[in-house]
């Protein structure tokens, strides 16, 4: 079933608006009350899509899972309603010695991501970092399905599967991904287009990531881009992981799987084809 946000707020007007358009749909929706710090008098044009706006109460009322639909009348409420989700999944390894990151066989990394569409510029915003428990197949298929497709509504989900593919004992990684999730087998030409487009996402300044806020998965992530280190192989393809992390890498690794999910949603809006990504 469609979830459906009718954003109102203390204005009279757009409140009869949202709700009238709301109802004439004829489906269930959700009344989500906006109310606004003094930043919200910026020009959306500065803004962009954000909840910076709103009160902490106000951004505390809305998250997952993530509407299809959103009913935003007037311009205070159109920069919450413009976020678009994506995701990277790095799943785990079972075959030792194949790659460095087999860091933690049996768990699932994900980095959850949010971009602004509108914008001339998207960037992809780090909002969420997961990790599960994979001791049997079908569990990480579920996960995607109810957590990163259901509750955050993700347009696009790029997991990293092992390189050699599966085994008896460790069964293929979703053998029928549905409609906008991608498995890709993480050899070297794959690894090195992720960590090139990595690097050149961080040049471009098109990934932020949340300040370190001081609990396990924040250290934990810092502590892996701190000692993230890339080198070319003698084939000219580029290979990156964290040099003698015992957390591993798989924070680094979903990080390159989310931006790889984001970069077809890079491209510039419709008019500002000069505002492309630049080498």
């Amino acid at each position: 079933m469609s979830v459906v946000w009718a954003l109102v707020d203390d204005r009279a007007g757009h409140r009869s608006q949202c709700l009238g358009v709301a109802e004439a749909l004829g489906a269930g929706f959700d009344v989500k009350r906006l109310d606004y710090r003094v930043r919200a008098e910026l020009p959306n044009v500065l803004l962009g899509a954000t909840f910076g706006g709103l009160t902490s109460a106000s951004r505390g009322d809305l998250g997952p899972p993530w509407p299809d639909l959103v009913i935003a009348p007037g311009r205070r409420t159109g920069p919450v309603g413009r976020m678009t989700y994506v995701a990277g999944v790095a799943s785990p390894n079972p075959h030792a010695g194949i790659s460095r990151w087999a860091h933690e066989p049996g768990v699932v990394t994900v980095t959850i991501g949010e971009m602004d569409l509108g914008a001339s510029r998207p960037a992809l915003r780090i909002v969420q970092h997961l990790r599960w428990a994979a001791e049997q197949g079908d569990r990480m298929d579920a996960e995607i399905h109810r957590t990163l497709l259901g509750l955050w509504r993700c347009r696009r989900v790029v997991v990293g599967a092992p390189e050699n593919g599966p085994t008896p004992a460790h069964p293929p990684v979703m053998p029928n991904p549905p409609p906008g999730v991608v498995v890709t087998p993480m050899g070297r030409a794959a690894r090195s287009r992720m960590g090139i487009g990595l690097l050149e996402t961080i040049a471009a300044r098109r990934v932020k990531a949340y300040v370190d806020d001081g609990s396990p998965e924040s250290r934990e992530f810092w502590a892996q881009i701190v000692k993230a280190q890339s080198r070319v192989s003698r084939d000219g393809t580029l290979d990156f992981d964290v040099d003698a992390s015992p957390g591993g890498d798989g924070l680094l690794l979903s990080l390159a799987l989310a931006v790889e999910a984001a970069h077809e949603l890079f491209q510039p809006t419709q008019g500002r084809l000069h505002e492309s990504i630049p080498a």
